[in-house]
């Protein structure tokens, strides 16, 4: 998957865990998962490692959104990514 189009699905994937419906947000939080996992096997431990940063700031703007629906988008990406 090229960088570019890996942006775009990640962009795709963390607007719908800015969206009100928990099973949107579940969906996307198990994309997510998936998403690392292919991307994981494509950079190189540096540009994962960045890559994951930026997953963990997307993230964290969640948690600290001051919308509950948003911040359970964060908790739901969190709860799905432990089990990476």
């Amino acid at each position: 998957m090229p960088l570019a189009s890996s942006s775009e699905s990640l962009d795709s994937i963390i607007s719908r865990l800015w969206n009100r419906n928990d099973e949107i947000k579940a969906t996307a939080a198990d994309d997510l998962k998936h998403h690392i996992l292919a991307v994981s096997r494509e950079l190189t431990a540096e540009a994962f490692s960045k890559f994951i940063t930026d997953i963990n700031q997307r993230i964290f703007e969640l948690i600290l959104s001051s919308d509950v629906h948003e911040k359970v988008g964060g908790i739901m990406a969190i709860g799905t990514l432990t089990t990476l």
